[in-house]
């Protein structure tokens, strides 16, 4: 039994508009009304057959959504296709390898192209992160590097600073001449 294939009215006239099924919403729309010699609308009695439930319409192999690798084992090549699900990028590879092993047709994609992908993107994605811990060990390094060229000027400037006890006690007295200055100046009576 064939499955009927429903399409959008006026979709062989007019270029623009897709073969998938739209549901005709005009007043005057013959296909709405249901009326002789327009394509047919969707209702259940179009309902499908059993026997091709979950069926791919190009190969005619029933549908199977896999997870894991586990559950390739069940699958008959002759009779079932796989869509895979769910999965990251390493290990939906995985399974299509297995696939491709056990000559188990996968849906929505071609095998040898997947992990050639793949494998080029894992490569990429190595060697990006490889740049990227190398330019931050990098970066460290500098950063431990101005640490020690700051810590030797700090150094250098502190023998700098301190001077002899002569010349502390200089400036010391300066500063408390200025000091009682202040106070005078400052002091109102």
């Amino acid at each position: 039994m064939k499955k009927t294939v429903f399409v959008r009215k006026d979709a062989n006239k007019k270029a623009r508009l897709e073969k998938k099924w739209h549901a005709p919403k005009g007043i005057h729309n013959k296909t709405r009304l249901s009326r002789k010699s327009r394509q047919p609308k969707v209702r259940p009695g179009y309902k499908s057959d059993s026997s091709l439930k979950n069926t791919h319409r190009k190969t005619g192999l029933q549908i199977v959504r896999v997870s894991s690798k586990e559950s390739l084992e069940a699958i008959n090549p002759s009779k079932q296709a796989i869509i895979i699900e769910g999965l990251g990028r390493k290990k939906k590879a995985e399974i299509v390898k297995i696939a491709a092993e056990k000559k188990i047709t996968v849906l929505g994609l071609t095998p040898g192209e997947y992990l050639e992908e793949t494998k080029k993107f894992v490569e990429e994605k190595l060697k990006a992160s490889k740049d990227k811990k190398k330019k931050k060990a990098e970066k460290e390094k500098k950063a431990k590097e101005d640490k020690k060229k700051e810590e030797k000027k700090e150094e250098a400037k502190q023998p700098e600073k301190e001077t002899s006890p002569e010349e502390k006690s200089e400036e010391d007295k300066k500063k408390e001449e200025k000091a009682e200055k202040d106070k005078l100046l400052t002091k109102r009576q």
